[in-house]
């Protein structure tokens, strides 16, 4: 039995930007001979060495000063000498994200289907591609928009553009674990959980320190198994306060894999959320996966900026919007014991009735679940952020989604960010999706968006339609430039005082369980373009440099929700 052992591939690659979109008709990833400019010899209008050399991961646009605002398709290359593999072992090519689509050739071989989707793991098998001595990767990244996707063509966040995220190759024996999890289930009573492989057998999944050691028989046709022992009553539950992590193994043949996993529960029930059994107000905010230099690929040093204000904050919640941000987020809160809302980025208006734009958003769904299942911190899974509840197919595409995260996943919860309505003299949640929902969010922005009247409009709020199902609202807030005084709008004393005003009003409101204002940090958004914002949202309750803290700041610091 051995261990997996990975090569990262991090570090400077060639680039070539193909604003016409033509390098895969002409043939771009195929390697430059070193007679390209000798007589009688055609010319060749690409040069895989001879270019330019860009940081992976990175976004390209902080990256390179000339692509900016570039979305359209760029090419990377780069050599590796092939890893050292005992016979019958195999090798795969993993990108832990890259936006947006993205195909990928080794020593000129198309290495399969391109990958949809800009913030979820996906991997190629280059075993059979590689070659003894040095080889030539070429990957092709495409970061256009196109109304078909998620997210779609308009978004209030910067989509940064890229291999934007960790690179590997990983070598694996010839029979693997393709995936697994371990969880509580809703009642506490049994450790149950999942292992995937690539042919039939029996894995073991052990945890020492319980005395766990359990065997899971994988079904040859299906390729899966199903796990489920007593929970040992000297297990010390993960919580906020004591975020516990026992070391687990699963061992299949000659692979082994190994973590750290917390074991908690969580449930909706009665209009509370319960962890482990007891009623607990989420106290969270908003996090956008944005740097002012390093775009969407952050350092552990940058996430620890937000666990820092989030700890200054009293915080035991975030919300990961609006899309899945680096798996380093979930194992860093898995330490930290903060609760996490993760989200996929099915966004303001897409294509409902488009049977690709649901094969993308529930492909990322999977590859998030996947990848997070073992995460104690993860809490919910966020099917979409502000749909319009009456457009036709956006119901049924959304309940399906949540449908599916059930599935995968039957130890969480699930929940989308939505509207509210007035009704009755109340502000109550009126929508067909909430039905098929674990736990309801509500953004609402009295105060900033529509009559300064309506600051207060949260205490009418009556969760009169599900009083079983618990409320998070997820967004409220407004902006302000750091800095700058007044009374109007983007002033932080205006923003002081929404929040003043808006956090009273919550905690009169019946039905709320949690919120996770808009947002942290200040963050880029190419729409926003007033004097006061000069391509950023201001709505951060510390500015874009993740140290100048906001009046609001503290009084979000100061608040205490009632119980």
């Amino acid at each position: 039995m051995t261990r997996r052992v990975r090569v990262s591939l991090n570090g400077k690659w060639n680039y070539v930007p193909d604003q016409y979109r033509g390098g895969e008709k002409r043939a771009y990833f195929v390697r430059t001979r070193p007679d390209m400019t000798a007589p009688g010899k055609d010319p060749v209008d690409h040069d895989m060495a001879g270019v330019a050399t860009i940081p992976v991961p990175a976004s390209w646009n902080m990256a390179d000063p000339t692509l900016h605002y570039f979305e359209q398709q760029l090419w990377y290359y780069r050599t590796f000498r092939r890893p050292r593999m005992a016979r019958g072992q195999r090798a795969f090519l993993c990108f832990e994200g890259s936006y947006y689509r993205t195909r990928a050739w080794l020593n000129e071989a198309d290495l399969g289907p391109e990958h949809m989707g800009g913030f979820t793991p996906f991997e190629f098998e280059i075993t059979r591609q590689l070659k003894a001595g040095e080889n030539q990767l070429a990957v092709l990244v495409d970061a256009a928009r196109d109304a078909d996707r998620c997210p779609t063509t308009v978004t209030d966040w910067f989509t940064h553009g890229g291999l934007t995220r960790d690179v590997f190759i990983e070598v694996r024996p010839a029979k693997f674990v393709t995936s697994w999890y371990i969880q509580l289930d809703k009642r506490g009573r049994n450790l149950v959980g999942e292992v995937s492989a690539t042919h039939g057998g029996t894995a073991v999944v052990s945890v020492p320190a319980l005395g766990v050691e359990a065997r899971v028989k994988i079904d040859a046709k299906r390729l899966t198994g199903k796990l489920s022992v007593p929970a040992p009553r000297k297990l010390v539950r993960w919580s906020t306060d004591n975020p516990k992590l026992y070391p687990v193994t699963v061992t299949f043949g000659d692979d082994v894999l190994a973590d750290r996993v917390g074991f908690r529960t969580i449930e909706a029930k009665g209009g509370e959320v319960l962890l482990n059994g007891e009623p607990i107000f989420l106290k969270g905010i908003s996090v956008h996966e944005d740097h002012v230099t390093r775009g969407r690929s952050l350092t552990d040093a940058d996430r620890e900026d937000i666990f820092r204000e989030a700890g200054a904050l009293g915080l035991n919640f975030l919300r990961l919007a609006h899309y899945p941000h680096s798996r380093r987020m979930a194992e860093m809160a898995d330490r930290k014991g903060i609760l996490l809302w993760e989200e996929i980025p099915v966004y303001w208006r897409i294509l409902w009735t488009n049977p690709k734009t649901y094969a993308d958003a529930s492909n990322q769904l999977a590859e998030l679940i996947r990848r997070d299942r073992n995460r104690a911190a993860v809490i919910l899974w966020s099917v979409a952020n502000e749909t319009p509840p009456d457009v036709k197919g956006r119901t049924e595409f959304l309940a399906n989604l949540a449908r599916l995260a059930r599935r995968l996943d039957p130890t969480r919860l699930t929940t989308a960010a939505q509207f509210h309505v007035r009704e009755g003299g109340k502000l109550v949640i009126s929508d067909p999706l909430a039905e098929h929902l674990d736990v309801l969010g509500v953004n609402q922005y009295g105060g900033w968006y529509g009559p300064r009247a309506q600051v207060d409009a949260m205490a009418d709020f009556d969760n009169v339609h599900y009083p079983d199902k618990p409320v998070i609202v997820s967004e409220f807030g407004g902006g302000a430039k750091a800095g700058h005084r007044g009374r109007e709008k983007f002033s932080e004393d205006y923003q002081a005082l929404l929040y003043r005003r808006q956090l009273a009003a919550m905690n009169k409101a019946r039905g709320i369980r949690g919120m996770t204002p808009w947002l942290l940090f200040d963050f880029r958004s190419p729409m926003r373009e007033n004097r006061h914002q000069r391509g950023f949202n201001r709505k951060g309750l510390v500015a874009e440099d993740r140290r100048t803290r906001k009046l609001a700041f503290e009084v979000y610091r100061r608040f205490r929700p009632k119980t």
